[in-house]
Order: C-alpha cells, then sequence, then structure tokens
C-alpha cells in the first residue's frame, strides 16, 4: 500500500533468504534422518535403499519449493499474477514431465529421475520467479502500480 519500491526490494531479499535459510535447515534435518525415517517404515533391501535415495532427492526438492512458493507470493504481492501462472505451467508440467518420462522410463533411470525431474522444475520456478519479481522492481512504479489505476 505504499507504493515503495525500496522497501518491495528489501522485503523480497529478506523473504528468499528467510525462504532458504528455512528450508536448507529442515531440508538438511531431513537429510540426516532419512534412513531413520525410512526404518520407521518396516522397510528392507532395495525398497529401503530406494526410499533413502528418494528422501535425499527430497531435501532438495524441499529446498528448491519452497523458494519457488516465495517467489511465486512475491510476484503475487506485486499483481503479477499472469506472468506466476505462466512459469509455474512451465516449471509444474512442461519441463518435469518430458524430462521425468525421457530420463526416467525411456532411459530406464526410474523413481530417481522423476525425483530429479520435478527438482529441475521447481528450481526453473524459484529462478524465473525471483528474478521476474526483481525484474519488475526495476521497471519502477509507474509499471508495478498501473494494475491500481484500474480500481479507481
Amino acid at each position: 500500500g505504499e507504493r515503495d519500491i525500496a522497501k518491495l526490494r528489501l522485503l523480497g531479499i529478506d523473504m528468499v533468504h528467510l525462504g532458504l535459510i528455512f528450508q536448507i535447515f529442515f531440508g538438511g534435518l531431513l537429510y540426516i534422518f532419512r534412513t531413520p525415517i525410512a526404518m520407521a517404515f518396516k522397510l528392507s533391501g532395495e525398497t529401503l535403499e530406494l526410499t533413502v535415495i528418494l528422501l535425499g532427492i527430497a531435501c532438495v526438492f524441499q529446498i528448491m519449493d519452497g523458494l519457488q512458493v516465495v517467489a511465486m507470493n512475491l510476484m503475487r504481492g506485486i499483481k503479477d499474477v499472469r506472468s506466476s501462472m505462466i512459469i509455474a505451467m512451465l516449471s509444474y508440467w512442461i519441463i518435469p514431465i518430458p524430462f521425468s518420462y525421457y530420463v526416467g522410463v525411456k532411459m530406464g533411470y526410474g523413481a530417481e529421475a522423476v525425483w530429479w525431474g520435478l527438482v529441475i522444475g521447481l528450481t526453473v520456478s524459484s529462478i524465473l520467479g525471483v528474478g521476474r519479481y526483481f525484474w519488475k522492481l526495476k521497471q519502477g512504479p509507474s509499471v508495478i502500480f498501473a494494475a491500481d489505476n484500474y480500481n479507481q
């Protein structure tokens, strides 16, 4: 409501840092305890091994997912919802599904490739979302707050 670009930039930086710190901390805990977590489900053999591997990938997934949530909400905060929708469609569907199918099924890398496909999609979403937010801030108040004029 203050229309203060400098504050928006500072808050954006703070939210990205806070989101990363929070996700890295809890992703690290998940990584450290991935084997005990898998063993709590009384798994054994190949199932246990695969579960531990997938939980390791889930740690990276968690970090990227947390950052993309921050990025998408920053964009929504400056009313850039169309771009967040396009980035989401690209990052959730267009990138991970073909990658996961090709590498996981066609090339035979299985579940690990599927999870890495999801991580790649979330990473793209994070990068594009954070980049778009700060790029829009550089455009200035007339671009960011132009949508407000429709309501007057």
